[in-house]
């Protein structure tokens, strides 16, 4: 599913979309739109041992935001929503996550490493099939049992049981922190602060 801004296709899942033009931000309409992506998560997981305990044919609820961070941002990654002025700012990526950080949302998995450039617009995953960008040491997971919240500099950490405020959502893969170490790993989004 598209952002359609004046009946033409604005941003896809895959996309990101110019911000600014000749040192002004652009296409400030759209950021904060909510978008629903339908997807079997055979195309996320990529594995049949996965498609039994995962959801099929789940949607994932996403936001257009803009990247205001300084920095370039990688798909997959994670990034806290600036709400430091109540809704003026809603829908701007303003940080990478911090540990067990609320408000954060995982930049568009489908886009590769560097692809989000400063100002420019992309689609943030909020709830639903997903996937997150594990760091270079990785971490032990197990699915459904380990839960998801933010971690330190963009990336995902293990929670404890319950992560009341903070929890993001679910592991749906197991894996040993050698294996997943700079890779994506499929995620079941179902923050609690929403």
């Amino acid at each position: 599913m598209s952002v359609i801004k004046d009946g033409v296709t604005a941003i896809s899942p895959g996309q990101t979309l110019m911000g600014t033009h000749e040192g002004r931000l652009i296409n400030t309409d759209l950021v904060g739109q909510p978008v629903v992506l339908s997807h079997d998560l055979r195309s996320i997981s990529g594995s049949d041992a996965q498609l039994h305990t995962g959801p099929i044919n789940r949607r994932t609820i996403g936001m257009v935001m803009r990247n205001t961070t300084g920095a370039l941002l990688t798909g997959g990654m994670i990034v806290k929503e600036d709400l430091s002025a109540g809704l003026t700012n809603l829908g701007q990526a303003n940080a990478l996550c911090t540990a067990s950080a609320r408000n954060v949302y995982v930049v568009d998995p489908l886009l590769g490493a560097d692809a989000v450039a400063d100002d420019d617009l992309f689609i943030a995953h909020v709830r639903g099939p997903s996937k997150v960008l594990m760091n270079g040491t990785g971490v032990a997971i197990t699915t459904g049992t380990d839960t998801l919240v933010a971690g330190a500099s963009g990336f995902p950490a293990k929670g404890a049981t319950p992560d009341t405020g903070t929890l993001m959502g679910t592991f749906l893969e197991t894996s040993t922190a050698t294996a997943n170490k700079d890779t994506k790993v499929a995620v079941l989004l179902h923050p609690d602060w929403e």
